[in-house]
């Protein structure tokens, strides 16, 4: 029988394969179209790919992924900072539920600050790093 938890991880291993899915077609149809102009199918000039070409163009990748949310390398090669801020919250008697309270995106920490959730103000972060509320953005 598969839990609750297993579902959640599992949907989220899902969506993380097929943006990496979508990440490697476009690298492998960028490389094509410049390496292989005009032809179907793999050319000489690919077999085997070199790995510092293939690299080049990894990084240049950019591009929306099928959860909405924008994919690229930053300066340093590595994929965007991307977290969900979740909460385990009783919701009734013996009944629990994962809650979304807020996100951190690309240096973006945001928090839903509202009654509900009743998260303490509390957070520490780096001089380049914003914080936000859920009630800051909707203003």
């Amino acid at each position: 029988m598969t839990t609750f938890l297993q579902k959640f991880q599992l949907g989220s291993e899902i969506l993380c394969m097929r943006s990496k899915a979508m990440k490697a077609r476009r690298v492998a149809s960028d490389m094509h179209r410049d390496y292989c102009p005009g032809v179907t199918g793999l050319c000489d000039a690919m077999k085997p790919t070199n790995g510092t070409e293939l690299l080049k163009y990894l990084r240049k990748v950019d591009f929306q992924g099928l959860s909405g949310d924008r994919f690229h390398f930053d300066e340093n090669g590595d994929a965007p900072a991307r977290y969900k801020i979740k909460h385990f919250k009783q919701v009734k008697e013996r009944a629990y539920e994962w809650i979304t309270v807020g996100e951190y995106i690309e240096g973006v920490l945001t928090l839903n600050m509202s009654g509900e959730y009743c998260l303490m103000q509390s957070y520490h972060a780096g001089s380049n790093h914003r914080y936000r509320t859920a009630l800051e953005i909707g203003r």
